[in-house]
């Protein structure tokens, strides 16, 4: 879909060898890669289903976490970290891995067509 898209050539240089020196994952957890309010089915202010899985990956920890970054607002970080650490699951380092799954998450179109630059220029929120 890329071929002759200069920004995504130029972004995979880069990401492309960062991915190739990162360490084999040790952990995974399953990463919901498709996310929109319409998917969550509620009743009463609890969650109750998920509908909408087609992709759902076994995925890296750094892959979810990276993709929250686009995610939450500055409001949601810190309830949603207290959550992740009551859910005795280490919060990972994205350090070297952020370029590499921001490009896949870009790469799949994970929010849209978003910029290549802008898209790879978001602000971290973790780290």
């Amino acid at each position: 879909y890329y071929a002759e898209d200069a920004k995504a050539e130029r972004w995979a240089a880069r990401a492309l060898p960062a991915l190739l020196e990162l360490s084999p994952p040790k952990d995974a957890c399953l990463g919901l890669l498709d996310w929109d309010p319409s998917q969550f089915v509620h009743q009463r202010g609890m969650l109750t289903g998920l509908v909408d899985t087609e992709l759902l990956a076994l995925a890296p920890l750094e892959l979810d976490l990276a993709a929250w970054e686009y995610l939450l607002d500055e409001g949601a970080v810190q309830p949603f970290l207290t959550g992740y650490r009551a859910a005795a699951v280490p919060t990972p380092r994205l350090g070297k891995a952020r370029q590499a799954v921001r490009f896949w998450l870009r790469l799949t179109s994970f929010l849209g067509p978003v910029d290549w630059d802008q898209w790879m220029a978001r602000p971290t929120i973790w780290d």
